[in-house]
């Protein structure tokens, strides 16, 4: 199983391209024989796993919280969403039992969602603990 970030789907990239590319990386993962699990939170649940429509979500509503662990349990007591960065992947990834994880590269390319400059995502960093 590889971890996925899903805080470059609400904070990384702009509509179409953040579903685009989550599915693309997936299939990435698939095609070299792992599981995808990317990570997200959705009415104050944990998704490991998320379905296309969690990930249709997750690029079309504005304002979704980037979550680290200091704020974790507001988010997940409030019911709320929130987007998972690398770093509570790496904190989470041993006692989820998750063996590799993915995070995006960034290079100054087309603007993101928001953003004046934009960044290219490379996606050859994948990490083992």
């Amino acid at each position: 199983m590889v971890a996925l970030e899903s805080n470059v789907i609400a904070h990384g990239l702009s509509f179409p391209e953040n579903i685009i590319t989550a599915k693309k990386v997936e299939e990435v993962v698939r095609t070299g024989g792992s599981v995808p699990a990317t990570i997200g939170i959705d009415n104050g649940r944990i998704l490991i796993g998320m379905t296309d429509e969690n990930i249709e979500r997750f690029a079309t509503t504005p304002d979704i919280p980037k979550v680290n662990s200091r704020d974790l349990s507001v988010i997940l007591a409030k019911g709320g969403m929130g987007a998972i960065p690398a770093l509570l992947l790496l904190w989470w990834q041993q006692s989820l039992q998750i063996s590799y994880f993915r995070i995006g590269r960034y290079r100054r390319c087309a603007p993101g969602r928001g953003k004046e400059h934009g960044y290219l995502l490379g996606f050859d960093s994948v990490y083992s603990i």
